[in-house]
């Protein structure tokens, strides 16, 4: 599965779809995007992560820590909409892991005018 790419605002958007996905999902997806985010440029990526009704546990936690890890090289900025209630702390717990400072949005439209607003590298 390749990532969605959107156009907003001029800027190009990577879109990370993981609305519904059960743990399987999660990490057969996880898998999936891996090749296509590092064969991007260092510091080329905007990236908005949709995880909508998925499966948040353990097992799909750490595997969003070590992915988030794994591409941080390659993102300038990285939003996420889908997440409420408990949920939240799996943001907090990803970021701290993997030292990035993943924002959380309430909508696609807010996350995609931040992300569009970042320069163009870190």
């Amino acid at each position: 599965m390749e990532p969605n790419i959107l156009h907003h605002n001029g800027r190009i958007i990577v879109e990370l779809n993981f609305r519904g996905a059960d743990q399987q999902s999660v990490l057969k997806r996880i898998e999936e995007f891996k090749p296509y985010v590092l064969r991007q440029p260092r510091a080329s990526l905007l990236v908005l992560t949709d995880v909508s009704g998925c499966v948040v546990n353990k097992t799909t936690v750490e595997a969003f820590k070590h992915f988030t890890t794994h591409n941080k090289h390659h993102v300038i900025a990285s939003a996420v909409v889908g997440l409420s209630g408990a949920a939240k702390v799996f943001l907090n717990s990803v970021n701290y892991f993997s030292k990035r400072d993943i924002k959380l949005f309430g909508d696609v439209l807010s996350a995609k005018n931040w992300l569009a607003s970042f320069p163009n590298e870190k």
